[in-house]
């Protein structure tokens, strides 16, 4: 999972930017606003406040503090590198911390699965979002909020249920890939030629764990947010964030059941792996065992004592060598009654 450590720790992160979007209920939304005039459109209750910030820098953090009268403390959880998701309660808003997925289906990636954490700041008239690197769901986000704003009214509801929605939709798809990727390594590991992409099999398990963590802390953070200690959103929209919930309780879920597939897969390979080994053992066995008879033949009549009656034979040889496959010969006939090969 990849994770900021610090803001300054960073120097091959996106460039900075910031974007503000301002929503009033007759005017509708507007971008073009200086985000040091901020502070002053929130002094009307029914104005909207939307600001995306990349790369949050020690400015960017001066200038929520200015203009949102956001906690110290707070402002804290844009530089703190965060295990897993979260939601803090502050009075008059929450600090929520997500995690949008992306997948890789190559096998010889580095890294499979990773996490991009967003910072969001929620109160009754503003949204903050602040995240390291692009976050392409906020565009689309934005454009659903422009396109849908006069009809579900002036609240900040919306735009965070769009926000959430679009980040927990997008680990659907992901699990569809991983479910794709246990049912070629079941096939791969019963037709026989699953010892290549047995390491895949310990790949996924951690791609699950990762998400598992994920998951059920975004989960636990929207309880919080549904339980709404801190009323930040009309009870008639509570519905929406139930959905997001419903979802995250599905997901949940669905690792679950992928991780025990993935357990039984490993199981099995492992059955297999022991099975062949078996086999092995089994064969080579009945080679030593074979070989071993003819060897104690041929050590007994090949002694170099001189009262051997059978030294003066004149078919010795013959009837030594006739011994050795008459007794590897019935050997053979046992270990194939009992099936050993």
């Amino acid at each position: 999972m990849t994770t900021p450590d610090t803001i300054a720790d960073t120097p091959a992160q996106s460039a900075r930017s910031l974007s503000a979007l301002v929503y009033h209920p007759e005017e509708g939304i507007h971008t073009e606003i200086l985000p040091e005039a901020i502070s002053e459109a929130l002094v009307n209750p029914s104005v909207l406040v939307w600001l995306d910030i990349t790369a949050p820098t020690s400015e960017d953090m001066s200038l929520l503090e200015e203009e949102f009268s956001l906690h110290p403390l707070a402002l804290e959880e844009i530089i703190t590198p965060h295990p897993r998701a979260k939601c803090e309660e502050y009075p008059g808003f929450y600090v929520l911390v997500m995690y949008a997925a992306d997948h890789s289906s190559d096998p010889e990636a580095e890294e499979r699965l990773r996490l991009r954490e967003v910072v969001i700041y929620i109160s009754q008239q503003f949204l903050i979002t602040a995240h390291q690197e692009p976050f392409p769901e906020i565009a689309e986000c934005v454009r659903r909020w422009q396109t849908n704003a006069s009809r579900h009214g002036a609240t900040i509801a919306m735009p965070v249920y769009a926000l959430l929605d679009t980040i927990v939709d997008g680990y659907f798809p992901i699990l569809d890939h991983i479910a794709e990727d246990v049912d070629d390594i079941e096939d791969s590991l019963f037709s026989g030629d699953g010892a290549e992409r047995s390491q895949n099999l310990f790949a996924l398990k951690k791609d699950m764990l990762t998400l598992r963590r994920a998951l059920a802390g975004q989960r636990d953070a929207l309880n919080l947010i549904l339980r709404q200690d801190v009323p930040v959103f009309p009870e008639q929209t509570l519905l929406y964030f139930q959905s997001v919930y419903d979802h995250l309780v599905r997901l949940v879920e669905s690792v679950d059941t992928y991780r025990d597939l993935i357990s039984s897969a490993m199981d099995m390979h492992l059955s297999i792996v022991s099975n062949r080994m078996s086999q092995v053992m089994k064969t080579l066995t009945v080679i030593s065992t074979i070989l071993m008879s003819a060897t104690l033949i041929a050590g007994i009549y090949g002694m170099n004592f001189k009262h051997m009656p059978e030294l003066n034979w004149d078919n010795g040889y013959y009837m030594a060598l006739g011994a050795m496959l008459v007794v590897a010969a019935g050997l053979a006939a046992f270990f194939r009654k009992i099936k050993w090969f």
